[in-house]
């Protein structure tokens, strides 16, 4: 056997492994799918059928109709949309600071700043229960959104983005008599759009799937956001599978599209970003 023949065959074999595990892993998502649309006397026939004997819109009417999914809905992207404005306007500005601006401990400062990346959630969530009570923002929207704003592993990546375009354009811009502010904004965000769009991508899922800090900060159910009002739909649907994994599609939805409209920036962001500096 060629060389070729080899190299052949190894890539042969690759591609049927990965291709394995691509369905072990996409499995699951497509029977929740086809749970969501089967009568509940069918979600547990074997073998599995993954295209359902009858197609039962019912499940889907009912997520909405009987519940208050609408409104864990808009409570959801109230939260993560404006976390994730805050969040690109906050964690860029910074970048930009360590990434392209020379000041005295600058340096130790994002060392600092960089370490907090180790400190685990559940550290942080009695002080920020006690401090939220104490300043009258418990049970709000503000517990949530506030701590999201700032995000070092987004500082971080964006400055990693700013650090591969050339300095010379700041010089040129300063040259030309343009402030630091104008810099940021018209020369050097165009260039990061990737990298923005993949913060923001991050940023929302992180606050739309959050279950820990919504569970602890929140106590009104008309304020709960979809990992919790998911939970207390669940409790109350325990024994109704078909409509649990209905009420579990609908909230997937806005990840997905996110995802899928935006993974052109994604995927070359990722790749355009390296650890510089």
């Amino acid at each position: 056997m060629t060389g070729k023949q080899k190299t052949f065959m190894i890539r042969i074999v690759i591609t049927a492994v990965v291709l394995v595990l691509a369905v072990i892993f996409i499995f699951p998502f497509l029977w929740m799918i086809s749970t969501s649309f089967k009568m509940e006397m069918d979600v547990f026939d074997f073998p599995i059928q993954l295209i359902p004997k009858t197609w039962n819109l019912e499940n889907y009417k009912k997520v909405f109709a009987d519940s208050n999914f609408l409104l864990f809905y808009r409570n959801s992207l109230f939260i993560s949309v404006v976390s994730v404005a805050g969040n690109l306007v906050l964690s860029s500005a910074a970048a930009y600071a360590f990434a392209r601006l020379k000041f005295r401990g600058s340096k130790g400062i994002f060392a600092l700043y960089m370490i907090t990346l180790m400190i685990p959630l559940q550290i942080v969530l009695l002080p920020k229960f006690i401090l939220f009570q104490r300043i009258g923002l418990y049970d709000s929207y503000w517990a949530l959104i506030l701590p999201a704003m700032i995000s070092p592993f987004a500082t971080f990546f964006l400055r990693q983005t700013y650090l591969s375009i050339p300095m010379e354009l700041s010089e040129a811009g300063l040259i030309d008599g343009a402030s630091q502010w104008r810099i940021y904004w018209q020369l050097i965000m165009p260039l990061a759009k990737g990298s923005m769009v993949t913060v923001g991508i991050l940023a929302f899922i992180d606050s739309w799937n959050d279950y820990m800090q919504p569970s602890i900060l929140l106590r009104s159910v008309e304020k709960f956001t979809i990992p919790i009002g998911l939970e207390w739909f669940s409790t109350s649907n325990s024994s109704n599978y078909a409509l649990i994994m209905a009420a579990t599609v609908v909230s997937l939805i806005p990840i997905l599209l996110i995802f899928i409209l935006t993974q052109k920036y994604y995927i070359e962001s990722i790749a355009a970003s390296g650890i510089k500096g």
